[in-house]
């Protein structure tokens, strides 16, 4: 989907291009979790959508802290050292985006691939790996980090990696999604809105 998504949207302009891609989002979210309630018959906890708890709140800010303030520097390290192509081609095209929709967007992005990256993907992908969890988060972890490569470049796939990293092992450790989402939300709005302040 991250793939076609930038062929199917051409021709609008950044912002209708950009809620329709949110929109198809949502939409892949929203099957996914019909999927797991009427096809496979499984509880929403099965996707790791539990009860929050004070403690969903404490994780969820402190990966967020952590990922901005430690995780993010040492990406864009990695990236530049590495020599890999930075994140202008995707910055440019978000430049333009009114910050509200740049905001959904970060809703967006923190609510929905947590859902599809850590509380689907690696639940069934341990299970259908004989029960490996690490397997499995590995697997959806790759995934993940490839995923932005379309719309971001190839240094967005090492930098997608080491975040993902942190949000994976937080979801393996807490089996909380609740807590993935309030992190990896937080975290794009403020990298989001530091883009529209650009």
């Amino acid at each position: 989907m991250a793939a076609l998504t930038p062929r199917l949207l051409r021709g609008l302009s950044a912002t209708k291009a950009n809620l329709l891609g949110q929109l198809g989002l949502w939409c892949l979210g929203g099957l996914i979790v019909n999927i797991t309630l009427f096809w496979e018959q499984r509880p929403l906890s099965s996707l790791g959508l539990i009860r929050p708890t004070w403690q969903t709140f404490l994780w969820g800010a402190i990966i967020a802290a952590g990922l901005l303030y430690v995780v993010s520097p040492v990406g864009a390290w990695l990236v530049g050292w590495l020599r890999l192509p930075d994140f202008e081609s995707g910055l440019s095209k978000l430049r333009d985006i009114p910050a509200s929709v740049l905001l959904l967007g970060a809703l967006s992005a923190g609510v929905v691939e947590e859902l599809l990256y850590r509380g689907y993907a690696i639940e069934r992908l341990s299970e259908l790996t004989g029960h490996r969890v690490w397997l499995g988060a590995l697997l959806s972890l790759l995934s993940f980090a490839l995923a932005h490569w379309p719309f971001w470049g190839l240094g967005s796939v090492v930098f997608t990696f080491i975040g993902g990293s942190c949000l994976t092992l937080l979801y393996v450790w807490k089996r909380d999604l609740g807590a993935n989402m309030l992190a990896h939300t937080l975290t794009a709005i403020v990298q989001l809105l530091a883009i529209s302040n650009t």
